[in-house]
């Protein structure tokens, strides 16, 4: 659904900090941290990521989304004076949206969100200046808004992955990736990019069965 999403410190919104690799979506909204060497393991880091987010009494709205609106309504973004945090829902990212759109004679079309937003920041070449670089976070607000499902209300799991599956925190549950791909290819037997990330993982971890 996104990647590399920014975590806001306790109830500090709206300063880019720790980022999350990937988000994924399901019946809860999974945080994927994902570490290809055992080096990169970082427990402060994996506690952070926990505390913040796994939490039963925090939905993606409470954290993730109030992060990612805050930003966008920062006044040197696009500074779209959407009121006080507390009273911001799932209709708050479609509101959002579309104001932004708006300031630069775009309307927003349902189902084409992220593609609307990636058009519009090629087209301003935001990423390539400093000053407007996180107007980039607009294409991540397109995604979550074509998402067919109401995500704020949405509990959050925070998922490590490792080359082994070694434990980073003690209220996290580790996942091997070498043992995670090399299942994929049997359970998407049709697939072909759940093959070729399999190979892919086998030449880098496992090299003795890279291509059988």
């Amino acid at each position: 659904m996104a990647k590399e999403m920014s975590i806001p410190r306790g109830d500090l919104f709206g300063s880019i900090g720790t980022k999350i690799d990937y988000v994924l979506a399901g019946d809860k909204v999974y945080l994927i941290e994902l570490k290809t060497t055992d080096s990169s393991d970082n427990d402060e880091q994996a506690g952070k990521y926990l505390e913040e987010c796994q939490s039963q009494e925090k939905s993606f709205g409470d954290k993730i989304g109030r992060q990612l609106l805050s930003i966008l309504n920062k006044k040197a973004v696009f500074n779209l004076k959407l009121g006080g945090h507390e009273h911001w829902t799932n209709e708050t990212l479609r509101t959002a949206f579309d104001l932004i759109l708006q300031k630069y004679g775009v309307k927003s079309q349902d189902g084409h969100c992220a593609e609307q937003a990636m058009a519009l920041i090629r087209e301003k070449r935001w990423t390539q200046s400093k000053k407007y670089r996180s107007r980039k976070y607009l294409y991540t607000l397109g995604k979550l808004v074509d998402y067919p499902e109401k995500l704020w209300d949405k509990q959050m799991e925070v998922i490590y992955l490792t080359p082994d599956g070694r434990r980073t925190h003690e209220g996290i549950e580790p996942r091997s990736l070498k043992k995670f791909v090399a299942d994929l290819p049997n359970r998407h037997p049709n697939d072909e990019l759940a093959q070729l990330l399999a190979d892919i993982i086998a030449a880098i971890y496992l090299p003795e069965k890279a291509g059988k």
